[in-house]
């Protein structure tokens, strides 16, 4: 029976245990560590939450149609099953569930869980080196116009011409205003 939850978890995503809990998977995203330079990848993560959930009908017919059984004896056998579980708790304060994790009894209905990870292997962390590349083009969207990243840093280079060419050019005008009131003052 311990194989078919299993299964119903990682096909469904959820699986209750009427009197016990219930299991749900998520996944954890994908993150950059900048500092140490990892890139961690996406994990799923299997969570529990206590409770008394119903067994949904679909579970009810998954294990029927595993045992090829009738759903009345499939619903029986599940009930056996969570049965069996609740006296597990009661003797050994713990159930291992293959592929899922350690279900620990805590107090009268209150439960632990500890997660086994067991496809962290097929996901190793990988080294991320930054790569800078000079003279490499992008794009920007800049408002509603697209523009490559290195056609703004020759609109820069130019406007700083222009700014400089500004210069040179006021510089040349006050030098001849300054020449005209010479010679308007020295011409007298």
């Amino acid at each position: 029976m311990y194989g078919y939850l299993y299964k119903y978890l990682a096909l469904h995503k959820k699986l209750s245990l009427p009197g016990i809990g219930s299991f749900s998977t998520d996944q954890v995203p994908s993150r950059i560590d900048f500092v140490n330079k990892r890139l961690y990848p996406f994990m799923p993560v299997i969570r529990f939450t206590q409770g008394s959930p119903m067994a949904d009908k679909y579970f009810y017919r998954f294990i029927a149609a595993g045992l090829n059984i009738d759903e009345l004896e499939a619903i029986q056998k599940f009930n056996e099953f969570v049965f069996y579980i609740k006296e597990q708790f009661s003797m050994n304060g713990f159930v291992d569930f293959p592929g899922i994790g350690r279900l620990t009894k805590q107090f009268s209905n209150t439960y632990s869980f500890k997660p086994i990870n067991t496809i962290q292997p097929f996901f190793p962390d990988l080294h991320a080196e930054r790569v800078i590349r000079k003279n490499a083009g992008h794009t920007i969207k800049i408002g509603e116009d697209e523009v490559n990243s290195l056609g703004t840093d020759e609109e820069a280079a130019t406007e700083n011409k222009e700014e400089k060419n500004w210069k040179i050019h006021a510089l040349i005008l006050a030098i001849l205003a300054a020449m005209a009131i010479a010679y308007y003052y020295l011409s007298r």
